[in-house]
């Protein structure tokens, strides 16, 4: 067998490796039936992210209380009209190009010409 090491996957070891690692797993998973298998595990994971999100999201909720930290769930309604001052929070879901340009551009007029 010959050995082939690259920058892309595909090409590297790791994906004969990973072949040889799960390929049993989903043939045990799916009774020998490795589509099967890949959608037992699918499921298995999902569940036990679900299972992990919720302990999570119980033991803070638990810690919270028992030091005072909340008192009572504070129901708010979603509006459509943007409530908060233009400028004094920014929470972006995601970073633009325009939006890095225009940081970039804001650093430049704040800093001193030499």
């Amino acid at each position: 067998m010959r050995v082939i090491a690259g920058k892309i996957k595909g090409l590297t070891l790791f994906d004969f490796a990973e072949e040889i690692v799960s390929r049993p797993i989903f043939e045990a998973a799916g009774n020998g039936e490795i589509r099967r298998g890949m959608d037992v595990a699918n499921k298995f994971i999902v569940s036990l992210v679900g299972s992990i999100s919720r302990f999570h999201a119980r033991t803070t909720i638990s810690l919270f209380k028992s030091y005072g930290l909340i008192s009572e769930r504070a129901q708010s309604k979603l509006r459509e009209k943007y409530c908060a001052a233009p400028g004094d929070v920014r929470v972006p879901i995601s970073i633009s190009s325009a939006y890095v340009n225009s940081r970039k551009a804001d650093r430049k007029v704040q800093r001193p010409q030499s």
